[in-house]
Order: C-alpha cells, then structure tokens, then sequence
C-alpha cells in the first residue's frame, strides 16, 4: 500500500502541470490586481463532508473535484495569452500507519527521484494552520519545457493524509503566492 502513495503524488505534480488550449475566463491586468482585497482572496468557500475538509478560494477561481481519486482541482482563469493554467490539487490519501514526518519523507524522496532537473528553492520546513502542523517544500522543475515552481504542503489527520501542491510557471509564481496562501491557510479538517 505504501508504494501507492508515492505514483498518487506523481500524478498530482503531473496533472498540476497540465497545459490549456480552452480559455476559461480573463485574467486581472496588474491595475485590478491592487483592487484585489483579503475578503475578495476567501470570497468562495469550498466544503466537502465526505472528505473532510474546507477552504477559500479565490473568486475568479473554479474547482474541480475528481471524487474517485479524491483530488481537488483548485484552477486560475486563463486568458489568451496565458497558455498555462496555475493550479493546486489536494489530494486525500492514507498514511498507512506513517507519522507526518515519515510521511513526508517518503513522498520527498519520490518526487525529487521523478524528475531530472528539480532543484529546492526551499529547505523542507513545518508551519502551522489552524492548529495543524503542516510539513512544507518548495522547489523548481522542468515539465514538457515548461518552467514550474511547486510548493508542497502535506499534513495528516488520524490515518488520512492531505498533500497541497500549488504550482504556477516560475516567472509567475510570485504573482500567484498570495492566492495560493490564502487557500493554504484557510484549510479546515475536520
């Protein structure tokens, strides 16, 4: 079951990474941007009894939900000239009997075993939201020529497992950082 874990992970870095072609909405221009407030960032709120969990999330943003794999799709609008689609996933797993730290470890250790060119940007590092301990990475990779930065946040409750992957192309993703933290830090678990 443990050898689960790791390709689940695989896939939702995969899936984060996936571009568009279909345009969804337009995107803020830097001038509407600053019009932006905090209460505008949790204006949506997302609640799923069945896995456990709730957050905010940007208005303009959209949801997906993949109920099988029980993978949240937290999507960025797109315009024409943005071909790639920021993203965060949530995935909801098992820990199989593994504490948060061996859990991390694991799925670390995996990842950076996926990918050629993957350099941290970030050492692995801990915080805290809502009285959570959330273990935490951030790093850069190359996906089909594309650029991305990544930041993990993984965290469990009981015997469930929650990893947060917010990825955006890496000159882009401070742009995206503030809406990714909003998200992060409004996850509820119940």
């Amino acid at each position: 079951m443990k050898n689960l874990i790791a390709p689940l992970i695989f896939l939702t870095i995969l899936i984060s990474c996936e571009t568009t072609s279909e345009k969804k909405s337009i995107r803020y221009s830097s001038e509407d941007k600053e019009l932006i407030t905090n209460n505008e960032l949790h204006e949506n709120i997302y609640s799923n009894d069945a896995l456990n969990i709730s957050f905010n999330y940007p208005k303009s943003w959209e949801i997906q939900t993949d109920t099988m794999n029980k993978i949240l799709y937290i999507l960025s609008p797109t315009d024409s000239n943005d071909l790639f689609q920021e993203m965060m996933n949530i995935v909801i797993g098992e820990t199989n009997g593994l504490s948060l730290k061996e859990f991390f470890s694991m799925n670390l250790n995996a990842v950076e075993e996926m990918f050629d060119k993957l350099d941290r940007t970030e050492d692995p590092g801990e915080i805290t939201i809502i009285n959570r301990v959330f273990k935490t990475v951030k790093f850069n990779y190359i996906f089909e020529s594309y650029p991305l930065t990544a930041n993990l946040f993984v965290t469990h409750k009981d015997e469930t497992s929650y990893v947060v992957n917010c990825s955006a192309l890496q000159n882009t993703f401070d742009e995206y950082q503030d809406q990714f933290m909003s998200v992060v830090n409004s996850i509820e678990i119940n």
